[in-house]
């Protein structure tokens, strides 16, 4: 979670001391409804040996995402919990009256996994991101990855397997919200057939009263749509001036295969009907969204496709509009008090990265000169301000 300026130190002493246990908790195995002791040995970290204050980066895994409900935030000390010095090296942390109160974690909710890292008073040293099984009932998605995204030419198939550490376990298949199979057992196999349209997969893995789910998705290639883009449409939306349930999206992606426009509109499932166009002849991609209504927000992003990347490179990219004129954030925008951004735009749940904000039927802003000349562009001195530098 935190970046590890002495990662490869602590790799070297792990490898040379495989037994040593930094961490340990009480009950052995923990479980999320019950209270957790976690105790950590600084013997372990040398780059915390002079520090006599300790804490704790502390958060847990829910249904399958880790380093969710985070404590505190990094280094502050008032928000972030102390360790407590048991003896020695050794220091203790408790977790009370169980995981979901203590997280704040709904109890319709997973918890699998403790996620943690021990640092000093200024965050200057720290341990390795530590991550803590949550329940004698483990569930492993093999394959496809969890949280990925499968790119399938039509008609092609798909293999999923997992497998549970506790004995037999109910598995269903969910695909766009609909089971497709179920089975019993300690492990699970299926191939999904011919497949033709984009799917979401949720596969849920039950032993009792705990249900792991597992979450990954195929988008089918729809090859290139090509199609002449209207003249006078720019970068970015293009709002249509008779008919405010209209806009024009246009994107310059040079050496990318496809793209689908995901939003509030398509409920972020697109189908083939939300895989853009290619013009031609500026090899620009766009699509026509209908529908919207006049006044209200939609949220969308570009979900860009390269099938033969980069080494290292990711074959899909999720991002917003970089033409945007209002982006929404998961991680910025619950730091903007509302006094200084009254009725802000809520980020859309279940996504991740920038999403764009758009809305038909603004009211045109009252320009209050309306002489002004630009100047040249060669004439220009161009400053980035990032605001918060100097609104503090």
């Amino acid at each position: 979670m935190k970046p590890n300026t002495f990662f490869g130190w602590l790799f070297f002493f792990v490898a040379v001391c495989p037994a040593f246990a930094q961490f340990t908790t009480t009950p052995t195995i923990p479980e999320a409804n019950q209270p957790v002791t976690i105790y950590f040995n600084k013997a372990g970290t040398p780059a915390l040996s002079t520090a006599t204050t300790l804490y704790a980066h502390i958060g847990v895994t829910v249904n399958g995402t880790q380093w969710q409900n985070v404590k505190g935030s990094w280094a502050n000390n008032t928000t972030q919990p102390q360790l407590t010095l048991v003896s020695g090296t050794t220091y203790s942390l408790t977790l009370t009256p169980d995981l979901y109160t203590y997280f704040g974690v709904s109890t319709s909710s997973s918890i699998t996994q403790i996620c943690i890292v021990v640092r000093n008073a200024t965050g200057s040293a720290q341990s390795a991101d530590t991550f803590i099984n949550v329940g004698a009932f483990q569930a492993t998605l093999a394959s496809p990855a969890a949280d990925s995204t499968t790119i399938l030419n039509s008609g092609q198939s798909l293999s999923i397997s997992a497998s549970n550490t506790n004995g037999n376990a109910t598995y269903n298949l969910l695909a766009n919200g609909s089971s497709i199979t179920t089975s019993t057992g300690a492990s699970f196999s299926y191939t999904d057939s011919n497949i033709t349209a984009n799917k979401s997969y949720e596969l849920q893995i039950t032993q009792g009263a705990t249900v792991y789910t597992r979450r990954f998705s195929v988008m089918i290639n729809p090859g290139t749509i090509s199609q002449a883009l209207a003249a006078g449409k720019e970068d970015g939306i293009n709002y249509d001036p008779t008919d405010t349930s209209k806009a024009t999206l246009v994107l310059t992606a040079p050496g990318k295969d496809f793209v689908y426009v995901a939003g509030s509109f398509n409920n972020w499932s697109p189908d083939s009907g939300y895989a853009m166009r290619k013009d031609p002849s500026s090899g620009k991609f766009w699509l026509d969204l209908t529908g919207l209504t006049a006044g209200q927000n939609a949220y969308y992003q570009y979900w860009v496709v390269d099938t033969t990347p980069f080494t290292n490179s990711p074959t899909l990219v999720k991002t917003a509009d970089p033409y945007s004129t209002l982006v929404v954030n998961s991680y910025d925008d619950p730091y903007i008090p509302a006094a200084s951004y009254p009725n802000m735009p809520v980020f859309p749940g279940g996504q991740s990265r920038d999403v764009t904000v758009l809305k038909t039927g603004q009211a045109p802003y009252n320009w209050q000169v309306t002489n002004f000349t630009k100047p040249k562009k060669e004439d220009l001195v161009v400053y980035e301000l990032l605001v918060r530098d100097f609104d503090a």
